[in-house]
């Protein structure tokens, strides 16, 4: 399920434990063909520019890292209920800043759209728990304001 790879290939290597379903909205199975289900899936996985499938892919190592951790079975990963990424969020908090650990959020979002899986995340809860995390950031992981330009500077230059 998660093969050893470059971080810009996670999202898409890493396979989750339950499979893209081929069902309609009705559940009856939509007759495509493995190439046209290999064709969305390759569309999908050039859906983002490389430097962010290599964030998503870091991010997604981390949230493998902490499920692992806590003994989470590979089937509650994907799909991934409110209350395990909250807990996620929540394990991260302090430890990187407000941007890193939303970038590593969405990349969880990101897998399961790609594989096609349900989000269903309460998205209030999720922006509470963001914003706590961010105000948790450790001090360092910030720079410190910087003088404004001023006219007199850009002359300078």
């Amino acid at each position: 399920l998660r093969p050893h790879c470059l971080a810009r290939d996670r999202l898409r290597l890493w396979t989750p434990a339950t499979p893209r379903s081929r069902e309609d909205h009705s559940g009856s199975i939509v007759a495509l063909s493995d190439d046209d289900v290999n064709r969305i899936f390759a569309v999908l996985a050039h859906s983002h520019a490389v430097g962010t499938r290599e964030c998503y892919g870091s991010g997604l190592l981390v949230y493998h890292v902490f499920c692992d951790s806590c003994n989470i079975p590979e089937t509650q990963c994907c799909p991934a209920s409110s209350f395990l990424l909250l807990a996620f969020v929540a394990s991260c908090a302090g430890l990187y800043s407000g941007r890193t650990l939303e970038n590593y959020f969405y990349s969880v979002r990101a897998w399961h759209l790609l594989h096609g899986l349900p989000w269903l995340v309460n998205q209030a809860q999720v922006s509470l728990a963001l914003e706590g995390a961010k105000r948790l950031a450790p001090p360092q992981s910030s720079r410190p304001k910087r003088s404004p330009f001023t006219i007199t500077l850009l002359t300078q230059i």
